[in-house]
């Protein structure tokens, strides 16, 4: 019973992140390519800022913005954010280059361009990205669940057995989250 609400709250949490972190990702990743000055401005600014240990952020984050939801999927998406969008540049950046040219040579028609080549092309790092991801949401979710209190997840589970010695609470939480976070990444996989 509570196990599998706990579940079933750390999976929505991840996939609430993930919702927000694709779309986050893949549009600066697409940005940065169009433009290379926004690629200089960005790139150095996004190392910075994930060189800083996630963790470090949540009392800036329960002091911001309080809700247990709200703080999970802000470290989640802080630290699935740059995975995403370094997948995207460099997908978009190496695709295909003699055909694209041809392409080029045949039609100037760029998104036709983007649609039945780079874009494919890309796929496969854009899958990279997505599966590195995916474990990085539930890293990054069950951290903020043991760290922003209030949580209904697993993390909360596993840090509260293990607070009151419950060995078999903590392991019974650990493998549902193991199973869980593979066979998401199972499925993704299979994509």
């Amino acid at each position: 019973g509570r196990l599998w609400e706990a579940a079933l709250h750390t999976m929505a949490s991840v996939l609430l992140s993930i919702a927000l972190t694709l779309p986050l990702g893949l549009g600066m990743g697409l940005l940065m390519n169009l433009n290379r000055n926004v690629h200089d401005i960005l790139m150095p600014l996004l190392i910075t800022v994930k060189s800083l240990p996630a963790v470090a952020l949540i009392p800036l984050m329960v002091l911001v913005l309080r809700h247990p939801l709200a703080i999970q999927t802000a470290l989640t998406v802080s630290i699935c954010f740059l995975p995403v969008t370094l997948a995207v540049y460099s997908g978009l950046r190496m695709p295909a280059g003699a055909l694209r040219h041809f392409a080029l040579t045949s039609t100037r028609d760029t998104m036709r361009i983007f649609w039945l080549i780079t874009f494919p092309a890309a796929a496969s790092e854009l899958l990279l990205g997505f599966k590195i991801t995916l474990p990085l949401a539930f890293v990054g979710t069950l951290v903020a669940e043991m760290s922003s209190g209030g949580s209904d997840g697993l993390g909360n589970v596993i840090l509260t057995a293990s607070n009151y010695s419950n060995m078999a609470g903590m392991f019974a939480a650990i493998i549902v989250v193991a199973t869980i976070s593979t066979g998401t990444y199972l499925l993704l996989v299979l994509l």
